[in-house]
């Protein structure tokens, strides 16, 4: 199976993202997300804050509010636009740049960048390494890095319980949103199938993203140039196979 390419991933992150998806997004949730990055961070007030992806700017706003000088960086426009509304409504004031992952166009200027809510492993592996190449490039000396990921062991019970895929369903109303997920062992890719049925209207997005274990995404931190890696479970407590989330902290020397 083929990673999809950039035009399938925006397909991913459009409409039926937010019809289904924003509900789930609740000011109590970012709120929760917000405590355990300045749990991971420690004080950063005042701190230059890189959010990239940034999405619709939940987390962006959130930490601005909390006081922190924030850049949200997302490929996508839409979500650019909705950020600015967002941060209009909450009268903080934020930073936003249309870039690329891959090649976000800074050099140093950042106390702290994150990437959030497993957003990152989309790519194929040669530009997903060049992704990590350009957060390196966007801190300062002594800077980190927070990346937040799905942990590699979350879903293999049930993959094994449903004879290798796993098939959430969602509704918001009448509409109903079918994900079905599998998992390629050899390239260590889950690959997924939304179905989204909206209305009178069916429409398909497929995704791919990366699982890493501990050694390998570290070893891919380090490559790009990161001079200390530190990983954690959920809320900073050791990672172990029960842990819902991997979060890793690479700090730049």
């Amino acid at each position: 199976m083929d990673v999809p390419d950039r035009q399938a991933l925006a397909a991913m992150f459009g409409e039926d993202y937010e019809r289904f998806e924003f509900p789930i997004l609740t000011a109590a949730a970012t709120r929760a997300d917000v405590d355990e990055i300045l749990l991971l961070l420690g004080e950063r007030s005042g701190q230059r804050l890189l959010d990239a992806p940034c999405g619709h700017g939940r987390h962006a706003v959130a930490l601005a509010s909390r006081g922190l000088r924030v850049t949200g960086a997302d490929r996508s426009r839409r979500f650019l636009e909705l950020a600015r509304r967002a941060s209009d409504e909450a009268l903080v004031d934020i930073t936003l740049c249309q870039a690329d992952l891959a090649d976000l166009p800074f050099r140093g200027g950042f106390d702290v960048a994150i990437c959030w809510y497993g957003s990152f492993g989309y790519f194929g592996d040669d530009e997903d390494k060049r992704v990590l190449t350009s957060y390196h490039r966007a801190l300062d000396p002594g800077g980190v890095l927070v990346v937040d990921l799905q942990s590699p062991y979350r879903m293999i019970p049930s993959l094994v319980a449903g004879g290798g895929a796993k098939t959430d369903v969602q509704r918001v109303g009448e509409d109903i949103l079918f994900d079905t997920t599998t998992l390629d062992p050899i390239t260590s890719r889950y690959f997924g199938e939304r179905i989204a049925i909206v209305g009178s209207g069916v429409s398909t997005s497929r995704y791919s993203v990366r699982a890493f274990t501990v050694p390998e995404i570290t070893s891919w931190l380090r490559d790009a140039g990161f001079a200390e890696v530190q990983v954690t479970g959920d809320a900073g407590e050791p990672f172990t196979v029960l842990s819902r989330r991997l979060r890793v902290l690479a700090y730049r020397s």
